[in-house]
């Protein structure tokens, strides 16, 4: 059953038994609603970027809903090969990254009734930038199963396709 049908059957109920108070007991009664507060819903935690580099910026994105968002505490955890590595409420990982590292964050949203709700993303692996070692001029990652052709590997395949043109074209 759903919370809202088991709220209109509470509330239900309670007013029956007002009611019958009313008609059979006498003219007073008293009636006490507790609403519960449910805890806090994370309804998605990733890691971004999805590929990342050793010097990357990683930062753990979290959509949360709570009745309270302004007293929700999210607390990030970092792991790095399965080992904590920074805890705080800082969503950005301060840790430096090496080559084949796996990272996940894992995030306790707690309200303001104490109600913990707990989440651990999905895991990235470090990759590596590629022959050159620089953003951008990766010729082909095998290292990671990624293969990834741009900045020179692009260029690589226009020089070689004026090459072949202009010697197609001296015969």
């Amino acid at each position: 059953m759903s919370i809202k049908k088991l709220l209109v059957l509470g509330i239900s109920i309670l007013y029956a038994v007002l009611l019958s108070q009313l008609i059979f007991a006498g003219n007073t009664a008293y009636v006490y609603v507790r609403v519960a507060d449910a805890p806090p819903r994370i309804n998605s935690l990733q890691i971004k970027p999805e590929l990342a580099y050793p010097d990357s910026a990683v930062l753990c994105e979290a959509d949360i809903y709570d009745a309270n968002m302004s007293s929700l505490q999210v607390e990030y955890e970092w792991l790095v090969n399965n080992a904590v590595v920074q805890e705080s409420k800082d969503r950005i990982l301060h840790a430096s990254l090496q080559l084949g590292d796996e990272v996940s964050c894992r995030i306790n949203a707690v309200d303001v009734y104490g109600h913990v709700s707990e989440l651990q993303s999905s895991t990235i692996k470090i990759l590596s930038h590629g022959f050159l070692q620089a953003t951008g001029y990766a010729v082909m990652d095998f290292t990671d199963k990624n293969p990834k052709a741009s900045g020179i590997a692009g260029l690589a395949i226009l020089f070689s396709l004026v090459i072949v043109s202009a010697f197609l074209r001296r015969k």
